[in-house]
């Protein structure tokens, strides 16, 4: 599938992958290759994706969207982690 995953700032990752891992409102999941289609807001947390070459790449979120169309694409736009100050 074609995967693109999007901050406000930046584009996070970008490119094919083999699945993606998110915890929905609804429960974790996991899209694959060809999944149905589908729209759901996520939880923050980590998105485990791996790529075509079986790498993992774990990126930190905060809450946000992912759709899946029927043209096998994926779309996610997350909102950043806050960050972690030391006072």
């Amino acid at each position: 599938m074609k995967l693109s995953v999007y901050s406000l700032k930046e584009i996070l990752f970008e490119g094919d992958a083999l699945s993606v891992t998110c915890a929905t409102d609804g429960g974790e999941i996991t899209v694959l290759d060809q999944h149905e289609p589908l729209i759901a807001t996520f939880k923050p947390g980590i998105l485990k994706i791996i790529d075509t070459e079986h790498n993992d790449h774990y990126i930190p979120t905060g809450k946000g969207f992912i759709e899946v169309t029927a043209e096998n694409t994926t779309r996610i736009l997350a909102d950043e982690t806050p960050q972690v100050t030391n006072n």
